[in-house]
Order: C-alpha cells, then sequence, then structure tokens
C-alpha cells in the first residue's frame, strides 16, 4: 500500500486552491467587465458609424432628386417646350437645340424625351458620355407598353413622378452595358393649362450608387428594393436580380434582417448573420410636386396610388459578424494573454502564502494540544493534590488525633494515681501539652482538608474558614451564599474553597483590612448558568493592574498579593474554563471577581 500523502500537504493544497480560485475570479471579473464595458462602447459606435451612414445616403439621394425633380419642372416650363409643335421643323429644332443644352450641362442624365398622350417619342435625344445625339423620327418608340409611362399619363400639371430605379431598356431588352436609371416625369401644358406631353427624363444612378459606396465610415451600405432585390449588394453580380434573373437577394442573404426591418426601421440591431440598420425611402414621397396645398390631399392620393414595391427603397448599413465587434475580440485576447501571464506569479504567491499559513495553523494546533495537555495535567496535579490533602487531613485527624486522645488519656489515668505532687504537676502539665497538641492537629487537619467540605458542602466549609480567620486576624466579615438550586461538582467547590482561601490569605497578609466580603451566587440571565464568586475588602489597595503585578519579578512586596498565589488562582479559574479579574484601587481596597460555568446536567430539578 501506497503512503497516505501528508495532512499539511492537503492543508497546503485547500488553501492554496481557495486563494488562487477567489484571486483568479476576481481576474475573470474585472477581465469580463472590462470586455463588457469596451464591447458596449464599440456597439455604441458601431450605431452611431451606421445612424451616420443611412443620414448620409439619405441626404445624397434626397439632393439628388430634389435636384432633378427642380430641373425637370424648369424644363419642362420653358417656352419652347410649352409651345412645341411636331409638325413644325423650326419649332422641333428649338426643342431639340434646348435638350442638347440641357444634356451638355448636367452630363448626370442619359436621356431626355417629348412623349404624346398616347406613349409616342416626339423627340428624344441621348447622352453617351461625350455629345448629345438626337435621335431621328424613324427610331423613335412607343412607349405606352411601360410602365412608368402609364403612371405617368396620370399625374396633373406641375406633378412630377418618380419611377422605380431599374436598368435602361432599349426595344424591349436590357441595354449592355448596364444603365441604371431612375425616369422623371412631368406633364407639360400649353397656355390653357391643358396636358399636352409627357417630359421623360432618365437620371443616371450609376454615379449615385459609387457615392453611395464610396463612404469612409467602416462597414458597408446596401440600396434594396422592397421585394429585397439588390440594387446595390455585397458584390456587384448581386443587383438587379429581378431583370437579370438571378435568385442572389438580400431577403435570401439575411433573411432574420429583413424579417425585423419594419419593427427596427431606423435602429441599429444585431443578429447572426450581422449588424444591421434600415432607413426606408419612398421615391416618390420624395419627389414632391408643386401643387397648390389646396389640391394636396388629391397629390397624396394619387401617389399612394401610384406607389409600388420599386418606389419603396431601404437605405441598409451593415457590419459582417466578425467587423461588428473585431476591437472588443482583440481587447479580449490581450486581456486572456495577461490573465494567463499573472497567473504565473499568483500561483506561486498563493502558493507561498499556504504554506506559510498552513504552517502557522498546524503550529497553533500544536500550541493548543501542548497547553490543553498541560491543563489537563495541572487538573490532574490539583486532583491528585486534594487527594492527597483529604488522605494527609484524614490521617491527621484519625491516627495521630486518636494516638495524642490516647496519649493524654493515658497521662490523665497517670495523674489521678500519683503519688506525688512533683509528679502530679509533672502530669498535669504532659496532659496540657497533650490537648494543645490535639488542637494543632485539629487545626492543621482543617487548613489541609475542612471536613466540613465533605460533610456540609462548600458554604459551611466557608462559613467555618471565616470564622477561624476572624478567630486569627480579627478581621471583620460578611458573607452571603445562594447556590442552593445548584448542585456543584466536587472540582468546583474544592477549587472556589482554594480561591477563598488564598484570596483570604492575601488580604491578612497585604491589605490592612478591617473588613472582608466573600459572596457566592449564581446567574441566571445568560444561556448557562455560571458561579460568581466576589472577594473584596476595605485595605489599602493600589495603583498598578494585575496583568502590571504579574509581569513583575517581586509581586509579594510593598503591599502587593503573592505573585504565585495569584497566578495559582488564575491557573485554577482557566482550568475550570472561567474568567479571573483582579482589581485594586489606592485607600479604596481589592476586589477579586470570578465566573466559573456549570453545565446544566449538574442543575438540580
Amino acid at each position: 500500500m501506497e503512503p497516505s500523502a501528508s495532512p499539511l500537504f492537503w492543508q497546503v493544497a485547500k488553501k492554496q486552491l481557495g486563494a488562487l480560485g477567489l484571486l483568479l475570479l476576481l481576474l475573470v471579473l474585472v477581465t469580463l467587465a472590462l470586455f463588457i464595458n469596451d464591447r458596449q462602447q464599440e456597439w455604441n459606435l458601431r450605431t452611431e458609424q451606421a445612424t451616420h451612414r443611412l443620414e448620409l445616403a439619405f441626404q445624397m439621394i434626397d439632393r439628388d432628386l430634389e435636384r432633378v425633380r427642380s430641373d425637370v419642372r424648369f424644363v419642362s416650363q420653358q417656352g419652347t417646350i410649352r409651345d412645341f409643335n411636331p409638325d413644325d421643323k423650326q419649332s422641333r429644332l428649338d426643342v431639340e437645340t434646348e435638350f442638347n443644352n440641357f444634356l451638355r450641362s448636367q452630363q448626370t442624365f442619359q436621356q431626355i424625351r417629348l412623349l404624346d398622350l398616347s406613349g409616342q417619342e416626339k423627340i428624344r435625344v441621348d447622352w453617351h458620355g461625350m455629345l448629345p445625339e438626337v435621335v431621328p423620327l424613324d427610331a423613335l418608340q412607343n412607349k405606352s407598353d411601360r410602365n412608368y409611362v402609364r403612371e405617368s399619363l396620370r399625374i396633373r400639371a406641375g406633378e412630377v413622378f418618380v419611377s422605380e430605379f431599374d436598368l435602361n431598356q432599349e426595344r424591349g431588352k436590357i441595354e449592355r452595358p448596364l444603365t441604371p436609371v431612375i425616369r422623371f416625369a412631368t406633364a407639360v401644358s400649353d397656355g390653357t393649362g391643358e396636358k399636352k406631353y409627357l417630359l421623360i427624363v432618365n437620371y443616371l444612378g450609376a454615379p449615385l450608387l459609387n457615392e453611395l459606396k464610396s463612404t469612409s465610415i467602416p462597414g458597408k451600405v446596401f440600396l434594396v428594393r422592397g421585394d429585397g432585390q439588390y440594387l446595390l449588394g455585397p458584390e456587384s453580380s448581386d443587383a438587379w436580380g429581378w431583370l437579370l434573373e438571378h435568385s442572389n437577394s438580400f431577403d435570401r442573404q439575411f433573411p432574420n434582417a429583413w424579417s425585423q426591418k419594419d419593427k427596427q426601421l431606423g435602429n441599429c440591431f444585431r443578429t447572426s448573420e450581422g449588424a444591421f440598420a434600415f432607413q426606408q425611402i419612398k421615391l416618390n414621397r420624395l419627389a414632391d410636386s408643386a401643387a397648390d396645398s389646396d389640391d394636396q390631399p388629391k397629390q397624396i392620393q394619387q401617389q399612394d396610388l401610384i406607389d409600388s414595391i420599386g418606389n419603396t427603397l431601404f437605405v441598409t448599413s451593415f457590419f459582417r459578424p466578425d467587423d461588428v465587434f473585431k476591437n472588443s475580440r482583440r481587447l479580449l485576447n490581450r486581456l486572456l494573454i495577461l490573465f494567463a501571464i499573472a497567473s504565473i506569479p499568483l500561483f506561486f504567491l498563493t502558493r507561498f502564502w499556504a504554506s506559510a499559513s498552513a504552517k502557522r495553523s498546524h503550529q497553533n494546533h500544536l500550541i493548543q494540544v501542548s497547553e490543553r495537555k498541560q491543563r489537563e495535567l495541572s487538573g490532574r496535579l490539583l486532583r491528585i493534590q486534594e487527594e492527597e490533602r483529604k488522605a494527609i487531613s484524614r490521617e491527621i485527624h484519625d491516627q495521630l488525633g486518636q494516638q495524642a486522645t490516647a496519649i493524654n488519656l493515658d497521662v490523665k489515668l497517670a495523674a489521678q494515681s500519683a503519688t506525688s505532687d512533683i509528679m502530679r504537676e509533672q502530669l498535669e502539665r504532659a496532659i496540657n501539652d497533650s490537648r494543645q497538641l490535639l488542637e494543632t492537629l485539629h487545626d492543621f487537619a482543617t487548613r489541609v482538608r475542612p471536613v466540613e467540605l465533605d460533610d456540609l458542602g462548600l458554604c459551611d466549609a466557608i462559613e467555618s474558614h471565616l470564622q477561624d480567620f476572624h478567630g486569627r486576624t480579627g478581621i471583620e466579615y460578611k458573607f452571603t451564599c445562594k447556590t442552593n438550586e445548584v448542585r456543584l461538582p466536587s472540582n468546583v467547590s474544592e477549587n472556589v474553597f482554594r480561591l477563598v482561601q488564598e484570596s483570604l490569605n492575601n488580604v491578612s497578609k497585604h491589605s490592612k483590612a478591617t473588613r472582608v466580603e466573600v459572596s457566592i451566587g449564581t446567574s441566571r440571565d445568560m444561556p448557562q448558568k455560571q458561579l460568581i464568586l466576589q472577594v473584596s475588602d476595605d485595605g489599602a489597595g493600589t495603583q498598578d493592574t494585575l496583568e502590571n503585578k504579574l509581569a513583575s519579578s517581586s509581586l509579594h512586596n510593598n503591599g502587593l498579593p503573592d505573585r504565585l498565589g495569584v497566578l495559582g488562582m488564575r491557573e485554577r479559574v482557566d482550568l475550570l474554563g472561567g474568567e479571573f479579574s483582579w482589581n485594586s484601587l489606592p485607600n479604596i481596597g481589592t476586589k477579586v471577581d470570578v465566573t466559573i460555568p456549570i453545565h446544566e446536567s449538574l442543575i438540580r430539578d
């Protein structure tokens, strides 16, 4: 069998484990607090960045659409356009010149057209990046089948309709390279206010999309239709899925975020897909008409009719899951490294502390065991001493006393039969000497072990001793004893008697007192019964404390009690688990207070 580990080793291990665990827990809490605080700050930063990005994007779109709306309304109000006559070559030339100048000055439009109310193009000028180009009459198309034309025919003079953001198509096919456009349409009326034509301008959306992508704020910005299709997505190939017939869309790539967008509109929120913020844009709401306020309810009704999924856009701020708390994760990694580094010295420090603490505890335990054994030995010695005193007292009283009594009787008999006066006188002296011997033996036996202590009890023994004390010293006394309800064990009675005996001995030797009071009683207001002993005198007293006297090497001088006697009193009280105090004041006297606990099992029913 392997030898068991040392108890001291396990004590050290437990102490180290507890201390190290507490310190590591504290480090974990500090690390966690720093990480959570930094994480919250980073989330607040991401929220601010997302909000700022959405505001910038909204302002860009609002700015561009408002500018285009103003330009379209301005062009539609030009006299050459209001007075256009398709059969007049000069009138056509004037309008074409007006359109050329407009495209050349702006350079942000893909084309400008004038359509009659049947959807037939009357004049069209295209912009190819260098110079405007007038489309010949035979190349003009009928656009009546286009949705934006049908919706534009419903607006009144002065109103501006904004189509959905999509790709330009020519003769039913998507133009290549892809040309993102937004179509602005307004009615052109003659002098009488009758609507005659539609002015439609194709605004180039590529610069706007590039401007949205070019923001320097961290993260990405998407532009999404109301049905979840990308206009501006993570990759250029993700856009225009409903036109190019591919399945890449926001609602499929980020379904959780898409399902929460309406509840979280304007707020930054997180899902397992990343961090998102949405801002809704109504194109026709932004492109307000110039109708009078009296016509506003009717205009709003018309806008509600022409509103569609394509006219509802969502500007979306996006952070990838790895980017949301990127800085916090870096801090956490650094904190974990510091935690690991700090754990090494903590291990050795707690090991040193636990070892020192365990050794101190072990030494204290050994001291306590030694003190307990010493007290047990002292108690055993005191018990042996009392037994010896009892035996000596009994021996003196029974044997020596009987022998002295027998000698006294024999001498008395001899005196009665003596014939000469001289012999009778000598025998009388022998009788007196034997009587004195008997009294001395009786007194000595009483001091060694009072017979009353065994026969009558503690109170009567002390009463008898006080009477003898008064007879020897002439010091008056007062004695009260109230222990009738408690059965005192023999060791308590013996030690209390010795305490009273030693106290009276100090009074007679040092105090110069004229009166002494002794009281014995029991307490009733404590959880455990206690015997209370008080011995006080009216002697000279002293100013020194008991501790100073016990530290002195000659406490018996200058009216002070005997050092060994006081130490013996305190030792007796300590062995009984009680408390001892010695108080003395000059010209007032000295008082000894002793309390000794009495076990409940010793109390009489």
